[in-house]
């Protein structure tokens, strides 16, 4: 990581409160007027009614994808949400 985070970066972190400058993605709802640079990358993809509010993801025991399709894969949207919790593999 460089010295300066880029807004809207998400970065693994150990802990259960967020570092100064910071929030957790954990969809709490955040005031457009005080995170107008994050808002402007984020909308209303996650939540908040685009006017005053707007959300963060919430990534509570999800992992993270990149967007777009993955060869013989179904495309994925920014925000969306998949998969399940647990998966059973035969060998």
């Amino acid at each position: 990581m460089g010295a300066d985070p880029y807004i809207a970066e998400i970065m693994p972190f150990a802990g259960n409160c967020a570092i100064r400058g910071w929030a957790l993605c954990d969809g709490q709802i955040l005031s457009i007027s005080q995170n107008n640079a994050l808002f402007s990358l984020l909308g209303t993809t996650y939540g908040g009614d685009g006017r005053t509010m707007f959300g963060l993801p919430y990534l509570r025991g999800r992992s993270i994808v990149h967007v777009g399709r993955g060869l013989g894969l179904s495309e994925i949207r920014l925000g969306e949400r998949g998969g399940c919790e647990n998966h059973t593999m035969t060998i």
